[in-house]
């Protein structure tokens, strides 16, 4: 997994996603190509690069044990295994965010993928959107997209939380937010207080000293999001 997400941060914009390949640079995942090269010959030109053929030397960018999580991937490969890494959404908005903002709209359009291919909802939507503005070359719509993306992430559906939240929060909260055990939730100056990212990360963890249990293995971030996204629409 080490491996998987070293590869996609330093190596997929040239090689690929999983090591399929580009119009830069050949394919990697390849069973000719891994039968062919042994873990020396990977190893040894992952840190010395190719410059003749534009790919740089990361010996000088990567430690020996990245070097070596990156060869674990490439056997995982070689055994007929596909890894995924394990993309955050936050972090890739970020990062094709960073990238228009330095010109390089293929990073960035690399990301905004990444992105999609996870994504679902409107957060889906949002995320279609900027990728036209992208292809339209729209890089400053694309950068305000995003942005304010990445401010509201995550986007649940409010009325798939509901349905969440009076199967799992109505108990303590009220059917109606009006508390009870728990909280009043309907006009709450601490919801209003933090953005879904902190709120969704609050629901995991709950909090400690109290009857508010956090919601970690029971309930997935995007059912959260969904309640958050539900909660919202009690709050001024």
């Amino acid at each position: 997994a080490r491996g998987a997400l070293l590869f996609a941060s330093t190596c997929a914009i040239c090689h690929g996603d999983n090591g399929t390949g580009t119009d830069r640079a050949p394919a990697l995942n390849d069973p000719q190509r891994l039968s062919t090269f042994d873990n020396d010959w990977y190893r040894a030109t992952i840190r010395n690069g190719r410059p003749a053929k534009g790919m740089p030397t990361w010996g000088t960018v990567l430690s020996p044990n990245q070097i070596e999580d990156i060869i674990a991937l490439i056997d995982a490969w070689r055994a007929g295994n596909t890894v995924q890494p394990a993309f955050d959404i936050g972090e890739l908005l970020d990062s094709a965010i960073f990238s228009l903002q330095e010109n390089d709209t293929e990073s960035a359009a690399l990301h905004i993928n990444r992105a999609l291919s996870i994504a679902s909802g409107k957060g889906a939507d949002v995320l279609e959107n900027a990728a036209a503005q992208l292809v339209a070359g729209d890089t400053e719509g694309a950068i305000a997209t995003l942005t304010v993306l990445k401010e509201q992430w995550p986007l649940g559906e409010a009325e798939a939380g509901a349905e969440i939240f009076q199967a799992n929060c109505a108990v303590c909260h009220g059917k109606q937010g009006e508390g009870g055990i728990g909280a009043k939730l309907t006009d709450n100056e601490f919801i209003q207080s933090l953005n879904n990212a902190d709120l969704v990360a609050f629901l995991l963890e709950g909090r400690r000293g109290t009857a508010m249990a956090g919601w970690e293995g029971r309930l997935t971030p995007e059912e959260l999001a969904n309640v958050v996204a539900f909660l919202r629409t009690w709050q001024p």
